[in-house]
C-alpha cells in the first residue's frame, strides 16, 4: 500500500568510514533515496515536481545510529510519512539488516519549496493519498550552544559529484 516503501541496498566499501562502519551520511543518503522511491510509488515522480516547479528541502534531521555495520551487509531501508503541516512534511525512515536488526533511525522534516527555493504550501492532493489524515507535528530543532570564540572557518570546494538533481549539496 501507499503507507510505506522499502528498498534493499548492499552497503559499499566507500559508504563506510575509516573504522569500517557505516557513515552517518550514508544513512541520510539511503533515507533520501527511499523517500524518492516512496514518492514515485505515490505518483509524485521527478517529472511531476518539475511540471509544477516544486521541490522538497530538508530542514531538520534526527539521526540515531544503533549498530555499526560494515561493508557488504545488505540493509533494508524503509520509510513512511508520519505528519503534515502547511508547508512541512515529516518522514520516518529506518535501516535494518536482512534479519531485522535496527541499524539506524532517521526522522526528517522536509519543507515544500517552489523553483526559487521559497517555501510554499503543499498541494492538497498529497493528503488525498492516505486513508487517514496525517497529524501535525512540531518541527525538529537543534538546541545548539553559541560557537566558541576559537571557532574557525575552513573553506572547502563542493564537487559536482556532491550535488543532487536540484543542484543542492547533500550529506
Amino acid at each position: 500500500g501507499p503507507e510505506r516503501a522499502s528498498v534493499a541496498y548492499r552497503l559499499r566499501f566507500d559508504e563506510c568510514g575509516a573504522d569500517g562502519a557505516i557513515r552517518a551520511g550514508t544513512c541520510l543518503r539511503l533515507a533520501q533515496d527511499v523517500a524518492w522511491v516512496h514518492s514515485e510509488q505515490l505518483g509524485y515522480d521527478r517529472a511531476w515536481y518539475a511540471e509544477r516547479g516544486l521541490m522538497w528541502l530538508v530542514r531538520g534531521v534526527d539521526l540515531a545510529l544503533h549498530v555499526p555495520v560494515t561493508s557488504g551487509v545488505v540493509l533494508v531501508a524503509t520509510t513512511r510519512l508520519t505528519g503534515f503541516r502547511r508547508i512541512w512534511a515529516r518522514r520516518e525512515a529506518w535501516l535494518e539488516t536482512e534479519v531485522g536488526e535496527r541499524v539506524a533511525s532517521i526522522l526528517t522534516d522536509w519543507v515544500m519549496a517552489d523553483a526559487s527555493g521559497v517555501p510554499t504550501r503543499i498541494p492538497a492532493e498529497f493528503g488525498a493519498r492516505f486513508a487517514e489524515p496525517l497529524p501535525p507535528f512540531e518541527p525538529t530543532a537543534a538546541d545548539l550552544p553559541p560557537a566558541p570564540d576559537v571557532a574557525g572557518r575552513f573553506p572547502f570546494a563542493i564537487r559536482a559529484a556532491d550535488l543532487d538533481p536540484f543542484g543542492h549539496a547533500n550529506n
